[in-house]
């Protein structure tokens, strides 16, 4: 009886001995902390360029006065090619990126203000479109610029 008792001891400290080393065994591996991101926070290696156009019945608008340039440590344009947009941090929105530009300018999903104060609101016989990539989105300036995107802007009579 005295020897069963031993044997049983001793399992059940080996067992407990495997058990705390399995345990030790596990938390000395690296965690994957890695979290999958979701398509609005993708995570891309910045700086990065984006491409607009605005036009207005007919007329392309372009934003060569250095007014519009630099305005901006995150999300700018430049004189080199004011139709790039640079993105230098994360989750910027193009609405983000209209908003840094001055006054008069300004930009709504059914409103444009021109830099020269002209003012393309929707209405019964025009409308603002906007684009992506080629895709209808009227809900553009909402998302966040991603790289190599290009967003068109149109003010034109209701197609």
């Amino acid at each position: 009886m005295k020897y069963i008792l031993i044997f049983i001891a001793l399992f059940l400290l080996g067992g407990i001995f495997l058990i705390i080393s399995k345990n030790q065994e596990q938390s000395s591996l690296p965690q994957n902390n890695f979290q999958i991101p979701t398509p609005q926070e993708e995570i891309a290696s910045l700086p990065y360029t984006a491409s607009f156009s605005i036009t207005t019945q007919g007329t392309k608008r372009i934003f060569t006065d250095t007014k519009y340039h630099q305005q901006s440590t995150e999300v700018f344009i430049s004189s080199n090619d004011p139709s790039k947009v640079t993105v230098t941090k994360n989750n910027i929105t193009w609405q983000n990126f209209f908003d840094t530009l001055p006054s008069p300018m300004k930009l709504t999903p059914d409103c444009l203000t021109t830099g020269t104060g002209q003012v393309f609101c929707s209405n019964n016989t025009s409308q603002l479109y906007f684009t992506i990539n080629g895709v209808s989105d009227p809900n553009a300036l909402e998302k966040i610029i991603q790289p190599n995107e290009i967003l068109d802007i149109t003010y034109s009579e209701i197609q």
